[in-house]
């Protein structure tokens, strides 16, 4: 499903009043709700105005998990941490327990076993269903080249079936990425990814075609279009190449 909003502030609202739907729900049926974040400016934004009393208020936060859908491998501290950044904007401001939140260790010297630790991590704690560790919500942000979490094109983790969690060293990046796994991401019960502004015109337009062509289908977000639980939060600007 494809939500179209004037702008990035109702795309937050709307994004935030839907996760706070989902939470009282996993509340009502007294289960832990498991959220993976994700980095990004329009997460950024969406994490401040959950911290926000008038909305955090009604969240059961004492019975949310944090987690995360992808790191940079970098320090907590540094600027481009994406714990660091859910750290200034939600979970600090918000005082959650550490013990609800569970971040990838980025600065590890070995990626891949930082990897390992954080599926064995998911394994310990969350639901599973036929071998895949479910969480409740995924968030994700789409890039201009297509890549979700961090999985991008052409990337080798982008094809990994046997494990929950990967890593891999992203050259256009010039560093290495920890990410959850296609799978486990498919495996969510709620997918929702945002994308606002222009530089995401060029990339929905080919994502979200009618008749994408196979070059286009092979791209990470576009493995995900088949997901009845997934769901787009576009602003404008980021829709306007989108048949009406």
């Amino acid at each position: 499903m494809v939500h179209i909003e004037n702008n990035v502030q109702d795309l937050i609202d709307v994004v935030a009043e839907r996760l706070t739907r989902l939470a009282r729900a996993a509340e009502r049926e007294a289960r832990v709700f498991h959220l993976a974040l994700s980095g990004g400016n329009t997460p950024r934004d969406l994490y401040r105005r959950l911290a926000e009393p008038t909305l955090s208020e009604r969240i059961p936060w004492p019975m949310c998990q944090l987690w995360f859908g992808d790191e940079r491998c970098v320090p907590p501290q540094h600027p481009d941490s994406n714990y660091g950044m859910a750290r200034q904007t939600l979970f600090g401001p918000l005082g959650l327990a550490a013990r609800q939140v569970h971040r990838m260790h980025g600065e590890a010297p070995d990626p891949h076993r930082a990897a390992a630790a954080y599926a064995e991590e998911l394994g310990a704690l969350l639901p599973q269903e036929n071998g895949w560790p479910i969480f409740d919500l995924v968030l994700l942000g789409i890039g201009p080249d297509g890549h979700i979490a961090s999985l991008f094109p052409g990337s080798a983790n982008l094809a990994a079936t046997d494990r929950f969690v990967s890593a891999a060293h992203i050259s256009e990046q010039r560093g290495w990425r920890i990410s959850l796994t296609l799978p486990v991401i498919r495996a969510a019960r709620h997918v929702l990814v945002l994308a606002a502004g222009a530089t995401k015109v060029d990339i929905l337009t080919r994502v979200l075609a009618r008749a994408p062509s196979a070059e286009d289908r092979a791209l990470p977000a576009a493995r995900l279009r088949d997901l009845p639980q997934l769901e787009w939060y576009l602003d404008r600007q980021a829709a306007a190449g989108l048949p009406a």
